[in-house]
């Protein structure tokens, strides 16, 4: 087996459960680079004018994925292979898509030689439905109808990788979030 040379991160949650901000954090404490999924979202989001409270146009997330596609590449080819990453996801554990494209990121983390560590940020709905309506989630397009947030919340279950972590964050702060997936990853 190769010798590992660096770790992906891979932040898993609801929409609003704070994936982003924990990745900020994270990133702030071992200079990795960060790969949200708005990443590849905003361009998008912007063209159609979605607002976070309105549904989006059928056929839209074809349009993602390709994007996707594409800076997952730039990020292979580009991003040094000694260079920790931080991804975030919304994967849901039943959608074959969703399945298909995390094993991109095994696969990914396979070519780089890099150690995978998926971990699932679990929250309550209670606390997932108060930060959904935060006015950075505005600024930034992203979900922000709280009845859309608590249907996904209920039928949707987040991918949880095996070997991964899951970690409560209902009442972690962003820092504290970041500090306790670096403890579980030292330990491992």
């Amino acid at each position: 087996m190769s010798e590992i040379s660096s770790t992906i991160f891979y932040l898993l949650g609801h929409p609003g459960s704070g994936k982003f901000t924990i990745a900020k954090e994270l990133a702030s404490r071992t200079s990795a680079v960060v790969f949200d999924n708005h990443l590849v979202n905003t361009p998008i989001f912007r063209l159609v004018e979605a607002d976070g409270m309105k549904p989006l146009p059928e056929g839209i997330w074809d349009y993602a994925l390709t994007i996707r596609k594409t800076l997952l590449e730039v990020l292979e080819r580009y991003v040094p292979k000694e260079r920790d990453i931080i991804l975030t996801n919304a994967l849901s554990a039943n959608d074959e898509i969703d399945l298909s494209l995390y094993q991109e990121i095994e696969e990914l983390a396979k070519r780089r030689g890099a150690r995978l560590i998926p971990i699932t940020l679990v929250i309550s709905e209670e606390e997932l439905l108060k930060r959904v309506v935060s006015k950075e989630r505005a600024e930034l397009l992203k979900l922000r109808e709280p009845e859309v947030a608590r249907n996904a919340f209920k039928n949707n279950e987040i991918l949880a990788p095996k070997g991964g972590f899951s970690i409560e964050i209902s009442k972690l702060d962003p820092g504290e979030a970041a500090n306790k997936i670096l403890g579980l990853v030292s330990s491992s």
